[in-house]
């Protein structure tokens, strides 16, 4: 579905959802360390029972999805057994009100009140990778002339710094805004450059 803006996902398949995800504190976790808000499936009918037996766990474990109830097996084994144990089991799970369907990935956010992570031009591009102790952002202008952007984060209790990749400098940022439960960092770009925010020590 359409991703709002402020927003970004990984994919996942079927055998990592099986054999290594979890939940913890309401976020589906990776071993790798690797977290998400919500697993949204395909636009299918099918679900193997194992997958989906799996994913009853997930929810209720406290994990929260998005996507349309199975109503078959998508293989013949076990026919029409099979697609009567899909049943059974999606109708269960799909009882849970932490598993949504039918509504657009926007509103879904807005049940769970996850705000958007960052707020950035469309023409600045994001990623975000985050553990413990620090949250790091990777920021790229994509225009080819310089500019200064204020750049809203979904952090409230870290103070930015600005990593350069090209010479290493950390450079500490002192002029930022914290206002309802955002921070809001004034940074520079070079034309087409890239910076990294971090966020790793303790606002005071």
């Amino acid at each position: 579905p359409e991703l709002p803006a402020g927003y970004d996902y990984d994919y996942i398949n079927s055998e990592v959802i099986e054999k290594h995800l979890s939940v913890k504190d309401g976020r589906f976790v990776l071993p790798d360390g690797m977290s998400y808000r919500l697993l949204v499936l395909p636009e299918s009918d099918t679900m193997r029972a194992e997958e989906l037996k799996k994913l009853g766990k997930l929810v209720a474990a406290g994990g929260a999805v998005l996507g349309p109830a199975p109503t078959r097996s998508p293989s013949l084994e076990n026919f029409p057994a099979a697609d009567e144990e899909v049943k059974s089991l999606a109708a269960e799970i799909w009882k849970n009100p932490k598993v949504m369907t039918g509504i657009p990935l926007a509103q879904a956010f807005e049940r769970l009140k996850v705000a958007p992570d960052v707020v950035v031009p469309a023409d600045v591009l994001w990623k975000h990778r985050a553990d413990e102790t620090t949250d790091l952002y990777f920021l790229t202008n994509t225009r080819s002339s310089a500019r200064t952007e204020m750049i809203s984060f979904r952090t409230s209790d870290r103070t930015p710094e600005l990593w350069w990749p090209e010479t290493g400098k950390i450079q500490p940022i002192a002029d930022y805004q914290f206002s309802d439960g955002r921070l809001r960092v004034p940074v520079s770009f070079d034309p087409q450059g890239s910076v990294f925010v971090v966020f790793r020590n303790a606002r005071t």
